[in-house]
């Protein structure tokens, strides 16, 4: 019988009879729970005046890019008129070509056949 051990009992037992030193906890269930609401409360006390500030800020957000993105194009427009004008004043053949293309402008002699849809 000298190789027989001690078993502990499993059963529970009140804690003022337990030979186990007792733990304490910082918050009991109740004050845990108060204190869990009190966080998501105060969480959406926070979050829910933001919220349309928030999206006031994405909106702005888009319009700045769209703004961007339009700007960029007038630029490009921009420079495509500025050579165009320079080319009209500077270049004679490109003038004629214009003016062919866009109007009833020919020259003596020459046939124009106009296909239009």
């Amino acid at each position: 019988m000298a190789g027989r051990r001690k078993q502990k009992a499993q059963a529970s037992r009140d804690p003022e009879f337990s030979r186990e030193p007792h733990r304490t906890r910082l918050f009991g269930k109740a004050t845990g729970l108060v204190l869990g609401v009190f966080v998501i409360v105060l969480a959406a006390a926070v979050i829910v005046p933001i919220a349309p500030q928030y999206q006031k800020l994405s909106a702005i957000e888009v319009e700045y890019a769209d703004t961007l993105k339009e700007e960029e194009s007038l630029k490009k427009r921009h420079r495509q008129v500025e050579l165009e004008a320079k080319a009209l004043t500077t270049n004679l053949s490109y003038l004629e070509s214009r003016a062919r293309d866009r109007g009833p402008y020919y020259r003596e002699g020459e046939d124009v056949i106009k296909i239009s849809e």
